[in-house]
């Protein structure tokens, strides 16, 4: 195990990162899960806002890791047409599944950020922040693209950890790719992990409000 937990990665993110320390245009999104503890290492290192971005898999497509397709806010849909195709699922069905998705996905907006409004991200640097990218690129390619449509200056991810080949496809997307632990395999992210708690929609927004109330008291 490389990590303690979450919070040592994000720490040592955020050493890789510290270019962007202390700049007023930076905005940290953390993908939704065990990600925003990563990212609130890295919003608190910063010195930057943090908030959530709404993306998931898009399930029931007959892949168990979930990687046939992604959905985020904006209706935003990567989906993997090869996939598609291949298991021959209706065009119908893909349609039901996507709708369904967007519903939770508002809804998981909703639950985590409550009566505060969505971080403003136009002519900002952000940066997305995930636990680690080995079955997600689809999740993070929505993410990039739903956050494209805000017109952000750059858009930044930074990975706890990843394959070179994942870093290496994502840099199609965004446009830097910053990863604290690069290896040449792809397992699964929860191996470098001592913990695999996954937050709750509570202590997601005690985490955003604490990240907030830090960055506040520290402009004073």
């Amino acid at each position: 195990m490389r990590f303690r937990d979450r919070s040592d990665a994000g720490r040592l993110l955020a050493v890789k990162l510290a270019a962007y320390a202390s700049r007023p245009d930076v905005q940290v999104l953390a993908l939704p899960g065990a990600a925003v503890r990563v990212a609130f290492e890295v919003a608190c290192a910063l010195d930057a806002p943090l908030d959530v971005v709404a993306v998931g898999r898009l399930q029931g497509l007959g892949r168990r890791d979930g990687n046939a397709g992604a959905m985020a806010t904006g209706s935003v849909c990567d989906l993997d047409e090869a996939v598609v195709g291949a298991l021959g699922i209706p065009r119908r069905v893909v349609e039901a599944l996507t709708s369904n998705e967007r519903w939770k996905r508002e809804s998981c907006d909703r639950a985590y950020r409550g009566e505060r409004p969505e971080a403003p991200i136009r002519d900002r640097t952000v940066i997305l922040v995930d636990d680690g990218g080995f079955a997600a690129q689809g999740v993070l390619r929505a993410a990039i693209r739903s956050a494209r449509q805000h017109e952000p200056r750059r858009i930044v991810v930074g990975l706890a950890v990843a394959s070179r080949m994942i870093c290496d496809e994502l840099e199609h997307d965004a446009d830097e790719v910053v990863c604290a632990v690069t290896t040449e395999h792809g397992l699964l992210s929860e191996r470098w992990y001592g913990d695999d708690v996954t937050p709750t929609e509570e202590d997601v927004r005690a985490l955003l409000d604490e990240a907030a109330h830090g960055q506040l008291t520290a402009r004073r």
